[in-house]
């Protein structure tokens, strides 16, 4: 009987998520890219999965490379045939390391995390070096202000090896980051202190007392890449742009300010005006003058239309004044608030873990190595550890505060994944 072929392409798959694998692996454990497998039958090292799994471990475009012939169990990949074959039965299912290696995924081992992971072609790609051409806008010339004047004060670290080391894993991570043809500079501090922060894109500082804690490169990855998460993020240039309306908020706070004086003026004189008027017609009226009553009640009735209109007026520039300081206090507390500044942190924690993961590193690098400075006894990391001229004195919560925050988005990757 002739196999009848048909391409597998599933709808509803253009999404793909990506979630971190929790807890220590065993010797049958399995993860692609970085998500565990899960539902499978086991036969030596193969893991088979059901085939309407599929959209959870593998894109769009490479499912449209396998053709499945479901009665003979045959599997093609880019039509060259596989030794392996589709597992009969309910449901029928994929031989998912056999079809990922036919795809160009590579077999990864990090015996210190006890994790075995498929890491896709993309992934290894990531590690190549994107051409960086340019310097970005005046966010990235601040934060090489800031970073010279960090240079010259704490000194550059001498040990070339380990300034190639971060630069290296650095650069793997900016390769799949929102701002890959950006210059970005990696420099060593001549710190005790273990530290690691960003003035701004493109320029990251790390200090020889971090890198004395034996980082593993997956931890150093996973700090490095929470660092150029804040500059892709274009955390700074929002600084900037909330403290740019602010002052333009207080300009026209002034200014409505001195409006509504020179408004109030000119009604309490038009009040005064008017009670003149009202007098005075009432004289007229009293008297029998009735050209003077005439003129009087015609002056009286522009005062008071004048009057009116001013009073409208002096209501608008009121509720102006008071939508002005709404919006001062709402830039305010996104510029200056601790609740804002963790929230930039927990999004910096999140998309540097996308990042650490894309460039085929591990998603807990980040909690590992904070970890370890907090166990080395140290309550701060970041820019919450600086000077304030640094401006960064609460940007950052406590160690054991971020470690709980870290492994809740840990969580909710292992519940939920992360769409990519």
């Amino acid at each position: 009987m002739q196999a009848r072929w048909f391409r597998a392409i599933l709808l509803g798959m253009a999404t793909l998520f990506l979630v971190a694998g929790g807890g220590p692996a065993t010797a049958q454990d399995l993860y692609i890219r970085n998500r565990p497998v899960r539902d499978t039958v086991i036969r030596g090292q193969e893991h088979f999965v059901p085939l309407e799994d599929m959209e959870r471990y593998l894109t769009a475009a490479e499912i449209e490379r396998l053709e499945l012939d479901l009665e003979s169990g045959a599997i093609r990949v880019d039509g060259e045939p596989l030794a392996e074959t589709i597992m009969p039965g309910e449901p029928a299912r994929l031989p998912l390391v056999a079809v990922a290696r036919a795809l160009g995924f590579t077999h990864r081992v990090n015996p210190e995390l006890a994790t075995v992971d498929l890491l896709s072609p993309q992934a290894l790609k990531a590690k190549e070096r994107i051409p960086q051409t340019r310097e970005g806008g005046r966010d990235y010339q601040m934060a090489k202000v800031k970073t010279a004047r960090v240079l010259a004060e704490m000194g550059r670290d001498g040990d070339p090896e380990e300034a190639a080391r971060v630069t290296r894993i650095g650069n793997e991570l900016v390769a799949v980051s929102r701002m890959p043809s950006l210059f970005w500079h990696f420099h060593v501090l001549a710190d005790s202190t273990p530290r690691a922060f960003t003035p701004g894109p493109g320029f990251v500082l790390i200090t020889r007392g971090l890198l004395n804690l034996d980082l593993s490169d997956d931890e150093l990855a996973g700090i490095l890449a929470h660092e150029i998460a804040h500059g892709t993020l274009r955390q700074f240039e929002k600084q900037l742009h909330l403290k740019e309306n602010m002052r333009i908020l207080e300009g026209q706070a002034g200014n409505l300010q001195a409006a509504e004086s020179a408004l109030l003026d000119r009604i309490r004189a038009l009040q005064s005006s008017e009670q003149t008027l009202i007098a005075h017609c009432r004289l007229a009226q009293q008297y029998g003058d009735a050209g003077s009553y005439y003129a009087l009640s015609s002056r009286l009735s522009a005062c008071q239309d004048e009057l009116s209109r001013l009073i409208s007026r002096l209501k608008t520039v009121q509720a102006r004044r008071i939508q002005n300081a709404q919006d001062w206090r709402h830039n305010e507390n996104q510029a200056n608030s601790p609740f804002w500044r963790n929230a930039e942190e927990l999004d910096a924690d999140i998309q540097g873990m996308r990042l650490a993961v894309e460039a085929g590193y591990s998603a807990e690098g980040l909690r590992r190595g904070l970890l370890k400075v907090s166990q080395a006894g140290f309550q701060q990391f970041g820019e919450s550890s600086l000077r304030s001229d640094l401006e960064g004195s609460d940007s950052h919560p406590p160690l054991p505060t971020r470690l709980q925050l870290l492994e809740k988005v840990l969580q909710d990757w292992r519940n939920s994944g992360w769409n990519r």
